[in-house]
């Protein structure tokens, strides 16, 4: 610009860093997106309207909550669905089949990755691109599958940076009401409680276990000979961490469309433990009794572990969504809930905290359930 000196641009620039700056921070240098007000529900059914960051502050008391922003209020509980299970293995020659082919290394691989990201918080570049990551490493174990035509990888937006991730493996009754879906879910974010944008979250454990445990479910399910009855579909959810903000999402769009779910089984935090022996814990607050007793079947069935019962409270993960809209759900973790990784929402959730030999248990029962819904 011509007349412009050294001294001009300068205050230019000062200009446009302090106007930014008004728009992006208060007066005590906190990002304005922290302060924006959000509803959530707590367990008796009360709501409050609070700031992102006065959000994250709860959750870092150990209060859960269901963010309900943008959620229909429903007023009266809406009712639960029931489900009959397989009351015996049909396919236990396949499940060992596909058990013997699991590759560990590949998990690992897939954690290292997903942990490799400063965070996968929700609503940053971090968690949109790691979604990415995910999409684009399931769409091409499909493109080269023998199930190329009948499994859809799917992006479900939301009103944040960060989309959740639908794998459909469609079954001859898909789209149909007589059809019964089994649905197998894990949460893609992690977040630091603290500052989410500003400090990393590797989130090992929470759930890049999960994630790649359900992504290690797939690859042998496409590798495999089963003939599906029943359409399976693998959900990997944004923001779980901001109150189940993406699986609320999903299933209020499932519960409004009358989709017919069978089960819900929700994989979280399954990587890290200090206890001997090992076992798998099954929630059983919040969840299906007929689902639970199912799980703690197969677990018996598939698993060289046992399984421990336990509780996590309200709201304590995805499966709490499938719940909160009448589906059955069921919710697997790393131990009982008091002994689970403590190290969580922060810097120090890394890989080599985690146990692959509980995580390989995991993935084995995942393979299981996978074979006898989609079968049944």
């Amino acid at each position: 610009m011509v007349g412009w000196t050294a001294r001009h641009w300068r205050f230019l620039v000062l200009v446009t860093i302090i106007t930014i700056g008004y728009f992006l921070f208060n007066e005590n240098g906190i990002p304005q997106v922290l302060l924006r007000k959000r509803t959530i529900q707590l367990e008796d059914g009360s709501t409050r309207s609070l700031s992102e960051s006065s959000k994250l502050l709860l959750k870092s008391r150990g209060v859960n909550f269901f963010d309900i922003t943008g959620i229909f209020d429903n007023k009266e509980q809406i009712p639960k669905k029931h489900s009959v299970y397989p009351a015996t293995i049909v396919n236990k020659g396949l499940i060992t089949e596909l058990v013997s082919l699991i590759d560990m290394q590949s998990v690992h691989a897939d954690i290292a990755t997903l942990s490799s990201f400063y965070s996968r918080y929700y609503n940053s570049k971090h968690g949109l691109r790691s979604s990415d990551w995910l999409f684009d490493r399931i769409a091409s174990k499909i493109r080269t599958s023998d199930f190329s035509d009948r499994v859809v990888c799917s992006k479900f937006s939301h009103s944040w940076k960060q989309y959740s991730v639908i794998v459909t493996f469609k079954g001859p009754n898909y789209g149909k009401p007589d059809d019964k879906i089994t649905i197998f879910g894990s949460h893609i974010d992690s977040t630091n409680l603290l500052f989410p944008r500003y400090i990393s979250s590797p989130g090992a454990d929470d759930s890049a276990s999960a994630v790649a445990t359900v992504l290690e479910v797939i690859s042998r399910i496409l590798s495999s000979s089963l003939d599906l009855k029943n359409t399976i579909e693998f959900h990997f959810y944004s923001a779980e961490e901001g109150g189940l903000l993406g699986s609320q999402d999903i299933f209020q769009d499932y519960y409004q469309r009358n989709v017919p779910v069978m089960a819900m089984i929700n994989f979280d935090q399954i990587g890290y433990s200090q206890s001997t022996p090992l076992h798998i814990g099954v929630v059983e607050d919040y969840t299906s009794k007929s689902l639970n007793d199912y799980i703690k079947y197969m677990i018996t069935e598939v698993c060289s572990i046992n399984f421990v019962e336990t509780k996590c409270g309200y709201a304590c993960s995805d499966s709490g969504s499938a719940d909160k809209f009448g589906f059955p759900s069921a919710l697997v973790i790393e131990d009982e809930y008091t002994k689970i990784n403590r190290f969580v929402h922060s810097p120090l959730d890394t890989i080599d905290r985690l146990n692959f030999d509980l995580i390989l248990e995991f993935v084995k029962l995942g393979i299981g359930c996978v074979v006898e819904l989609g079968s049944f």
